[in-house]
């Protein structure tokens, strides 16, 4: 097929064709099936590459590009049947080659905010919430119910006080309180960026269903304050030496890291 069909083709997927040339473009592919077959594979096309993770990645290439360079990567909105191989297998070497620069020039900040995903809620674990007989185990239940409650309205600082009025409260906590209460105390002081802080609560969570993940969150935080050191790497290197809910996120900072 010539350029005219090519861009009569095109003009007719996008939908601009007046009424009449339409009705009668539709009318010559009734008569010709090689016609018919031509669109409904361009027409295919067109819906891959408006797919959801393509219009993803012309975004992150807009915006390293522009990272880079005044110029603008643009993806037009109909490909040519004869350049859709070519430009596709260009932009995703295009886009694998400057997101991995991208990713590998990542700042400890910036890992830290990639990954970091702090939680919207301080769910209480079933364990710790009630007995076997359905009673709440805990006599602090109450005040980690209003602490959560502040803490996903955002009131970090409320959250905080609320945390710290109890422990003065509760000079001599039991195990479980001590662990749920420097869970959410490390939670709320990453959530206002106080990085050592957070650490320092977070440490103290030795045991319970909060261990693994207050590791998970010291570790980052000693990203985000000491950097890419040795000492820092070997703290997220231990997520790799078992099945664990941080293990994939571990794998992807180790992949973002600088070259020594």
């Amino acid at each position: 097929m010539d350029e005219k069909i090519d861009i009569k083709i095109e003009q007719y997927i996008q939908g601009e064709l007046s009424p009449e040339n339409q009705a009668e473009f539709e009318q010559a592919m009734a008569q010709d099936s090689e016609l018919a077959a031509e669109v409904a594979l361009q027409q295919d096309i067109e819906a891959a590459i408006s797919e959801p993770e393509v219009a993803e990645l012309e975004q992150k290439l807009a915006y390293l590009m522009r990272e880079r360079s005044p110029a603008k990567i643009i993806l037009p909105s109909g490909w040519r049947k004869w350049a859709v191989a070519a430009s596709v297998v260009l932009i995703v070497g295009l886009g694998y080659l400057l997101l991995r620069e991208s990713h590998q020039s990542r700042t400890p900040e910036e890992l830290y905010l990639a990954y970091a995903e702090l939680p919207s809620d301080l769910q209480l674990s079933s364990g710790i919430r009630s007995d076997p007989s359905g009673q709440e185990s805990d006599p602090g239940i109450s005040v980690w119910k209003v602490v959560d409650s502040l803490y996903q309205a955002k009131e970090y600082g409320l959250a905080e006080e609320k945390l710290q009025t109890w422990l003065v409260q509760h000079p001599d906590p039991q195990a479980n309180q001590t662990a749920i209460y420097y869970y959410y105390l490390g939670m709320v002081q990453l959530q206002m960026e106080q990085f050592s802080a957070a650490q320092h609560s977070l440490r103290k969570v030795r045991s319970g269903p909060y261990a693994e993940s207050a590791n998970w969150y010291v570790g980052l935080a000693d990203l985000r304050t000491n950097g890419t050191s040795p000492e820092v790497k070997k703290s997220i290197e231990q997520f790799l030496r078992y099945e664990n809910p941080y293990r994939e996120k571990a794998k992807a900072i180790l992949d973002g890291w600088p070259e020594e």
